[in-house]
This record gives structure tokens, sequence and C-alpha cells, in this order.
């Protein structure tokens, strides 16, 4: 059969989309750009509950299929029964963003005849189509690498923020749990609402002191007259023990991830630690300061959006490590005057006037 032929055949396909909120939202301009390219194929989104919400309002994804660690398809016998549901869609072609091996096992045995992915972790040969990832993709960013996966599909595109942005819409719904929530605390449409998110799932090193995101929200709300929310799940990495005080409000681990999307389309300006939800910003195109420290800006770094990255440069960065082993870190290297600053310059350049639109995201 010739190749081109091959490519034409996959009309019913899985993507078995990335476990983490920041690189689910990365690999979104991928997903867009094939239903662009395929518009005929039906898309079926096999995903871990926590970033379902990331595409269950997404048009480019025609169903969303829960990959659940209870309600049994925990175990091997889980995963069997996952296998069997997966053969029953009769999907004719799958394309797996993450390296697991058990992405692969899991597709193999389901007896899907196209499978797409990265050649690692042992799963070569479970893959059908199999890319390498070389010295060159891993200094790519993220959303450059994922669109490799797209290449044994006939599809070349080099993409650029601009051209290829990040994807994200919530559900009406949790757009008018925002709202009541907001509401509740009260904050209205008026307000200067600016969005903390002071935790990191990766570790200790992706994250700004606590005590300098509580000593910010004091400066923004005596000095900036702004209401200030705490975004994020309550088992970030060194998240913070705070509770309500007169400059925020801690709603870390009080909503859902939908929910907490559609507040962070409500913010004027959020303020971020290299995570899910910086990337979540970056994609409803809420100005951003994101503050790095082991990783890698410009891999995972923002994508689009009006951003600004506080980095410092140390010799032994990027890391990569989740626990720093040098004091100070380069995240404590970064001052609170610092951010402050960067803040009042983009007060002046005027990106932080603008209003969001009902409350949100596009």
């Amino acid at each position: 059969m010739r190749k081109k032929d091959r490519q034409s055949l996959l009309t019913n396909l899985l993507i078995r989309v990335p476990n983490w909120v920041g690189d689910a939202l990365m690999a979104t301009p991928a997903v867009r750009s094939l239903k662009k390219h395929r518009p005929e194929t039906r898309i079926t989104v096999l995903a871990k509950p926590w970033v379902a919400p990331l595409f269950e309002a997404n048009p480019d994804v025609d169903e969303v299929v829960l990959y659940r660690k209870s309600g049994g398809r925990q175990g091997p016998g889980g995963r069997w029964r996952l296998v069997q549901g997966l053969k029953e869609q009769g999907f004719d072609g799958v394309i797996h963003f993450p390296h697991s091996f058990e992405s692969a096992w899991i597709s193999f045995w389901s007896r899907i005849p196209r499978r797409i992915g990265f050649s690692i972790e042992g799963r070569g040969f479970l893959l059908t189509d199999r890319l390498q990832v070389t010295p060159a993709r891993r200094q790519e960013h993220q959303v450059a690498y994922f669109f490799h996966l797209l290449k044994p599909l006939g599809i070349e595109e080099k993409p650029t923020p601009e051209s290829n942005p990040l994807w994200l819409k919530c559900l009406p719904a949790h757009l008018q749990a925002a709202r009541e929530r907001l509401k509740a605390l009260g904050i209205g449409p008026e307000d200067f609402l600016v969005g903390l998110a002071p935790g990191a799932m990766y570790g200790s090193a992706k994250c700004w002191p606590f005590d300098r995101f509580e000593q910010l929200a004091e400066r923004l709300h005596q000095i900036r007259g702004a209401k200030v929310i705490l975004l994020g799940t309550d088992t970030d990495a060194l998240a913070g023990t705070g509770k309500n005080s007169g400059s925020y409000f801690n709603l870390q681990g009080k909503t859902g991830l939908g929910e907490a999307l559609a507040l962070i389309g409500s913010c004027r300006l959020m303020i971020c630690n290299d995570s899910g939800l910086m990337h979540a910003a970056s994609a409803l195109g809420i100005p951003l300061v994101a503050l790095f420290g082991s990783t890698n800006r410009r891999r995972t770094g923002p994508w689009g959006g009006v951003n600004r990255v506080i980095q410092k440069e140390f010799s032994c960065s990027p890391c990569l490590k989740k626990v720093c082993p040098v004091t100070p870190t380069c995240l404590e290297a970064i001052s609170v005057e610092e951010v402050w600053e960067m803040i009042g310059k983009m007060e002046e350049e005027g990106v932080l006037e603008k209003r969001p639109q009902s409350y949100g995201p596009r």
C-alpha cells in the first residue's frame, strides 16, 4: 500500500494526551493542526481525569475517554478492561504524546493498527511509526517537539505562538461557578483581580518561596488595591499553608481544575511558577509573570500571550532537578522587589488594563 493511501485510512483516531496539565496544554496546538489538516478524522482523547477538563470544550475533540486510577481500571486487570474497551471502539490509529511504556503497551494490545510515538523507554517494538528523540529535538520547545508526532500522517508544520497558540476554553458551568465564587468573596468585574499560583507538582526546585508570594500579595492589595486569589491544588509542592488573610483569598485545593481555569480567565494578571496553571494563563491570554528555577524556559516557557519570564542564570542551570542541592537556589535569588518592578513595567505598557471578557476564556 502506498504511503499516501496508508495515511488517508485514519478516520477514527485515538490521542493519548500527556498526564500533566502543562504538557497537555502544550499538546493542544498539535491537536488543532491535526483537525485542520484532517477535518474528516474523528478524534478521541484518552486522558487522566485531572487533565480531562482541558479537552471537554475543545471543538477539535469528538470524545474524551477517562483513564481512571480507580473505578475498574486500576492494576493489570483494570488495564486489560481498558484494552477491551478501546478495542471495541475500532480505532485505526493512535498518537502517543506521553513517553511511557504503558501507553504503547495498551494500544498494542488494543490491536490499533497504526501506533505513532517516540521510540523511548524500550517501547519501540510496540509502535508501528517510531520517532527518534534526537539531541536537537530535546532542545525544542515542547509544542514544537509534539508536532513531530504529526509527520507520519503527512502533516509538516513548524509551529509558532502566533499561528499555533495553545487552545483552551471553559465549560459554561465552570464559568458560572467562578462567577459565584468571586461574588461570594466580594470580588466584582471592576476589581483588579490578580491570581497567584505558588505551587508546582514537579518539586520544590520549581517553587518560589511561599512567603514571597505572601509579601507580593500584600503589596498588590495595599498599594495597587488588587483583590488577590491563590490557586492550585492542596498537594502542590511547597504550595504553602497560608489561610485567607487581609491580603489574599487562598483557594488552593478548594476548586476543581475546570473552575480554577475559569478563575484564571477572570484575572487581569497571573504570577506563577513554571507550572500547568502558567500554561493555562498563557492559553487564556491573561498577562503573566512566570518565575523559573531549575527548568528550561526555552523548552517549557510560556507559549505566546503577554508574558514576562524572570530566571536567574546560575552556572548549573537549567539543572532540571526536582530539589535544588545548593543554597540559595536560583528561585530564592529572585526578590519580591524584582517581581514588583516587572509588574510596574507591564502596567506602564498598558497590558494590564484590559478587562477579561465575561470573566474569562476565549
